[in-house]
């Protein structure tokens, strides 16, 4: 059984800007994948687990922004290597 069986929530690999707010950064990033019970952000600063973070979604249609805040917090993280 892979991992992806062992998931609670199907995972939709799809990238999306967001706005990340954290205690040490506040930056805009791409989303790697997305699901209903979380997803996967790849940033050049690290928080530690357990850290609250804001997460802003903007989406446009023509002239029309909306906004999607969420919270959300860090459940682990993985140091760059080098030469990644």
């Amino acid at each position: 059984m892979g991992i992806e069986d062992r998931r609670k929530y199907k995972r939709a690999f799809i990238k999306i800007q967001v706005e990340c707010r954290g205690n040490k950064f506040w930056q805009y990033v791409e989303t790697k994948d997305l699901s209903a019970g979380g997803m996967f952000l790849a940033t050049d600063k690290v928080e530690e687990p357990q850290t609250k973070l804001e997460i802003i979604f903007e989406f446009e249609k023509g002239a029309e922004k909306k906004f999607i805040c969420a919270e959300g917090s860090v459940v682990w993280t993985r140091p760059q290597a080098l030469g990644d």
